[in-house]
């Protein structure tokens, strides 16, 4: 069908019935780029991208190829800021949460038509953002674990634990007044934390979602780049929107809550707060060994240095 004769529409809209003679406005939001070993040890290049429609309405897309250029080269049309997209076929997928398409099966017919810059339905895009659309009191009664979701909430708490890895224990609130937990992992993300605070709104896309045996749910999430295991999720701090500023208006107390916190226990080891700053629970083992280095004179200031085993922290804090 020529490019004249299609209808503009909506990815809500798209159908696999309709698709071939649709076209759906989008704007470009991100993109991420991660190489990935293969089983010959070798690598290939995968690219996840972000647009939005003008309902505000988000699609996750996928793209591969061999090489970091090439996959650029073949990618190109589709980091233009609005264009029309045509033969999209979105669908659901299990390591996504909303809409998902992959652009790079053969079976894929999906176009881009280019929007000028300056053309009114382009100017309309510019300022739209997929602003998540969670409901923590639907979570709390409809996970099962391990799915998928765009979420968004009032930061009520935000802490900075001392581990092996960079992490962030995020306590978000939304107008439900449910509060869930939100452990954020890796460098770049607890570094996208850096201006968050008590009062702000932040949004994680395609975070995981977990159900522990006593109900316990969590969310968790690491940047692309740092996630060993390549699963995908995004970090924004303060997005806009009018869902973003209902969230601004409540109050950052704390609010009912679907998650149970880790607490440590004296069998476990586990991390403490005291006036001289992070101290650990301890298993006898690591008393003792404290101990016996304290008699052969291997510590120099006992306050600071901790000799621990694995069973009571992943790494010792030494001075």
């Amino acid at each position: 069908m020529a490019q004249n004769n299609l209808i503009e529409t909506t990815l809500e809209r798209l159908t696999k019935q309709n698709h071939a003679s649709m076209k759906v406005l989008l704007r470009h939001v991100y993109c991420e780029i991660k190489q990935m070993p293969n089983a010959r040890g070798g690598s290939w290049c995968k690219m996840i991208m972000r647009f939005v429609d003008k309902d505000g309405k988000g699609l996750y897309a996928e793209l591969r190829a061999s090489d970091a250029s090439t996959l650029k080269k073949v990618a190109d049309p589709w980091n233009k800021d609005v264009f029309y997209a045509t033969h999209l076929k979105p669908v659901s997928n299990k390591f996504f949460a909303g809409l998902y398409v992959d652009l790079s099966d053969r079976a894929s017919r999906a176009k881009v038509i280019p929007v000028a810059s300056s053309h009114p339905s382009a100017m309309e895009m510019k300022s739209l953002f997929p602003v998540a659309r969670s409901d923590f009191s639907v979570l709390a009664t409809q996970c099962q674990g391990r799915e998928r979701v765009d979420v968004i909430g009032l930061v009520t708490e935000l802490e900075m634990p001392i581990t092996s890895k960079p992490k962030a224990n995020l306590w978000l609130k939304d107008t439900s007044g449910k509060e869930m937990l939100v452990n954020i992992w890796g460098d770049r993300f607890v570094k996208s934390l850096a201006n968050a605070h008590k009062g702000s709104v932040v949004q994680i896309d395609n975070l995981s979602l977990l159900k522990k045996e006593n109900d316990s749910i969590e969310g968790t999430a690491e940047h692309f780049i740092d996630n060993d295991k390549h699963g995908f999720s995004m970090l924004h701090v303060d997005p806009k929107g009018d869902r973003a500023q209902e969230l601004r208006d409540l109050e950052p107390t704390q609010g009912d809550r679907i998650s149970v916190p880790w607490c440590p226990s004296l069998s476990g080891g586990g991390r403490l707060t005291t006036d001289l700053g992070p101290c650990y629970v301890a298993c006898a083992a690591t008393m003792n060994a404290f101990g016996s280095a304290m008699e052969q004179g291997s510590t120099q200031d006992c306050l600071r240095v901790f000799l621990l085993c694995r069973s009571c922290f992943p790494v010792p804090q030494l001075a």
